[in-house]
């Protein structure tokens, strides 16, 4: 028997699956449920940007997701006895929703709208206050001690209107034409108004900075000049204009990553404008220009940016990569010449310059904080995609044209050196795996998968896998350990899930088949696997970006794969066509084919299988909904109304 064949005694169609009640390995941790990825979200959104490891146990401790666990007291012991911990399990309210059989949802309000058909609803962080939005009006609600809510403020505004809360959901904001509210919360659930802007003309565009330090606003005048104002937080006095400018053409900006630094872009060149502890708005770096189209971007962390400009009329480039130096923006390194893309390694190590000739540059910061050129790389076209590790010592190249796929390594000698280079004649993709310390690469041609493992040294270690079905898409685990194949659903096939014995040979663990309830045409167009590797969600549909039914496998204590249930009908944000679910995945939003206004909840039961956990009735046609952070609240959206709901577990008899 080839390494690649399937094996008999492993494999099993997915029809004949049943729950075997045995539980995932780690159901209590939140790296059962959710994928590198999407932990390293969760990361930022609690402020820890600067970490390079993306693990579950990096969130555990911060807000809002520490009350999803509970940590035992250490065991007593004597002493010199090593001291005995407990591994983190879920809090008890969270335990009791997952062992809970079904789902009590009480309706906490109703928001109704005039003409309303398309109704956007977020919940703030603090789950306390909802902002509600239509193309006509803001509403903006808050619940009591009580956990009673009631409408606070009633917003009429014009057409492309914008809502938000800041990042802590301490403040709210409300931003239409020629119009911009703040509203503050001061620990409680008044909306108390701290600022009010009005005749600045259109506005384009607002945001908070992420410590909510400060607020951006750019907005435009009947000539198509922009205008730029920077209010800041100044305690007791709440929120005040720092800066105005106006005249721009083309103006844009972001703030950094950290919220202390704006970069501002426009037809005049590029600035750099810093925020104090103290409210005080400087400009810190200046890139003047009057016959150039500017881009400007910060890298991951926002300790260096890079300034590309581009002569109007002409194809000549300007990089110029810009950084702190002695607590001032300075310029670090520059080259000139027609560029295609630039990419910084997640800490800013390392830059990657795609130029017109065919070449890629890789730069790096030398013992002066400078960036010269360390490597370049010949015969790369324009569409080559490139790719650092997260451990930023590996670099990826895949030429698409020829199949060329290179891995370079930088060594202990500060040298870029090439650990890999081999033509793949059918290669279609070429990637990391989501594991920050595996350094994994997958490798895709139309019948073969190649897993590339990278020691720190840069010795390669390959895999391979054959199928004998063409393979549409391919994804791989974090650690490498797992390969899921996709295939065009013949004879019901939609996907394979591979692995690798101790030499290194593959085999195929089991064959996923297209559930009952789907059409002939399903298929899946995107595979997530979990930071733990036990769990896998398969999204798919009939058209290319459906992802309207959700597959979930699972992997028990036995190492094997089963089905885990199946959520057809799934509701998807209108924003990002991703399927709406709570942020520890502990549920997901479908809606009911047959009946416009149902919707219903799936979630986890104690053994790590999908169920159907609640069903309701909106009350008119349901489109939308979002969950609440921890997931114990609901917002349902649909024609003119809009719904609050509570989420409880039945009590157990």
């Amino acid at each position: 028997m080839s390494p690649s064949t399937d094996k008999a005694n492993s494999e099993t169609s997915a029809h004949s699956l049943h729950f075997s009640g045995i539980p995932l390995n780690k159901l209590g941790d939140i790296s059962t449920h959710l994928s590198c990825g999407e932990i390293q979200e969760l990361q930022k959104e609690c402020g820890q940007i600067h970490l390079s490891a993306v693990t579950s146990r990096d969130i555990k401790e911060n807000w809002p997701f520490k009350y999803l666990y509970t940590r035992p007291d250490k065991a007593e012991t004597r002493q010199n006895d090593p001291l005995i911990t407990h591994q983190p399990v879920f809090s008890e309210e969270i335990r009791q929703m997952i062992e809970c059989r079904e789902f009590k949802l009480e309706r906490k309000g109703v928001a109704h709208f005039f003409d309303g058909q398309n109704i956007k609803a977020m919940f703030s962080p603090s789950e306390r206050h909802v902002l509600f939005q239509d193309f006509h009006v803001v509403r903006g609600w808050s619940c009591d001690d009580n956990g009673d809510w009631r409408e606070d403020v009633v917003l009429g505004v014009k057409p492309d209107n914008t809502a938000i809360f800041s990042t802590s959901g301490h403040y709210a904001m409300a931003a239409a034409d020629g119009l911009c509210k703040v509203w503050s919360f001061d620990g409680g659930t008044n909306w108390l108004e701290q600022f009010e802007t009005l005749n600045i003309g259109r506005i384009k565009n607002v945001q908070f900075s992420p410590i909510e330090r400060a607020l951006a606003i750019t907005s435009s005048d009947h000539n198509g000049l922009d205008a730029l104002m920077i209010c800041v937080r100044h305690g007791d006095r709440g929120w005040i204009p720092g800066y105005m400018n106006n005249g721009f053409e083309n103006l844009s900006f972001q703030f950094s990553p950290s919220g202390n630094d704006l970069l501002i872009t426009s037809k005049r060149g590029a600035e750099i404008m810093s925020i104090d502890y103290n409210g005080q708005v400087r400009c810190q770096y200046s890139y003047p220009t009057s016959d150039r189209d500017v881009n400007a971007t910060f890298s991951p962390t926002g300790d260096c940016a890079v300034i590309l400009t581009k002569t109007v009329g002409s194809d000549e480039n300007t990089l110029t990569i810009i950084g702190p130096v002695d607590d001032k923006w300075q310029e670090l390194g520059s080259l000139n010449m027609t560029i295609h893309d630039v990419k910084f390694s997640n800490s800013a190590r390392h830059l990657m310059i795609h130029t017109i000739d065919h070449k890629i540059r890789l730069w790096s910061v030398n013992d002066q904080g400078r960036y010269v050129q360390k490597k370049e790389i010949t015969d790369q076209p324009s569409l080559t995609a490139t790719q650092f590790s997260a451990s930023e010592d590996i670099f990826l190249t895949h030429n698409s044209d020829n199949g060329v796929v290179q891995i370079l390594n930088y060594n202990r000698s500060g040298q870029w050196v090439i650990s890999h280079k081999n033509t793949y004649y059918l290669s279609r993709q070429a990637c990391f795996s989501d594991d920050p310390a595996s350094n994994c690469i997958m490798i895709r041609e139309d019948n073969d998968v190649h897993v590339v493992h990278v020691s720190n040294e840069g010795r390669c270690q390959f895999k391979k896998i054959h199928s004998e079905e063409k393979i549409d898409e391919a994804s791989i685990s974090p650690s490498g350990r797992y390969v899921l194949t996709t295939h065009g659903g013949r004879d019901g096939l939609i996907a394979r899930l591979w692995s690798f014995d101790s030499e290194g040979n593959s085999f195929a663990k089991t064959r996923i088949n297209r559930p009952a309830s789907v059409n002939n045409g399903f298929k899946v167009n995107k595979a997530i696997f979990s930071a733990s590797e036990q769990l896998l969600r398969l999204y798919g549909g009939g058209g290319f970006f459906s992802l309207n039914t959700i597959i979930f496998w699972g992997c028990d204590n036995n190492g094997s794969w089963t089905e885990r249930g199946v959520v057809d009908n799934a509701v998807c944000d209108p924003l990002t066509d991703e399927p709406v679910h709570s942020h520890t995945m502990l549920q997901i939003l479908a809606g009911d084919e047959e009946q416009d206004g149902d919707f219903k909840i799936f979630g986890y039961d104690r053994d790590g299988n999908w169920c159907q956990k609640a069903k309701r009735n909106h009350g008119t046609t349901f489109s939308s909904g979002s969950f609440s952070p921890s997931g114990r609240m609901l917002l349902t959206c649909g024609d003119n109304s809009a719904s609050i709901w509570q989420i409880n577990p039945e009590k157990q008899v």
